[in-house]
């Protein structure tokens, strides 16, 4: 029998909201409800998706910036359903967490999902049977 060992690296994202992970962007309107997802990768950027269902169409922000409050996008929008695709360069996730701010103009407190990179080791045994002749 022949046992082989792999060893791998996996990049795994945690996206944490600070307040709630899918939740009410605004304490007057609590119809008005956000999220944000990894959803892939290309050769030099991350895609996130950021999704908000805001059917009274108020003025929705939605931000990134670093945990300093640098700001590298930020986009105004109104529209009942939302989906912003938000490409993020692998080397700024080298050196920093992000974090992904979602608000309507009304709203006391934005919605915060910190984006973090983890990085596991995984190893695994395999085993194969070996014909013998």
């Amino acid at each position: 029998m022949k046992n082989t060992l792999v060893v791998g690296m996996a990049l795994m994202f945690s996206i944490v909201g600070s307040t709630v992970i899918a939740g009410n962007v605004s304490d007057k309107n609590p119809a008005t409800e956000a999220e944000v997802r990894h959803t892939g990768s290309t050769s030099t950027q991350y895609v996130f998706l950021a999704e908000v269902n805001n059917p009274s169409k108020n003025l929705v922000r939605i931000s990134v910036l670093d945990e300093d409050g640098n700001e590298y996008f930020s986009e105004t929008l109104r529209e009942k359903k939302m989906q912003k695709q938000l490409l993020i360069e692998k080397d700024l996730l080298q050196e920093r967490n992000l974090v992904v701010e979602i608000y309507t103009l009304k709203s006391k407190r934005p919605l915060v999902y910190k984006i973090a990179k983890q990085v596991k080791v995984i190893q695994e045994l395999q085993v194969e049977k070996v014909d013998v002749k």
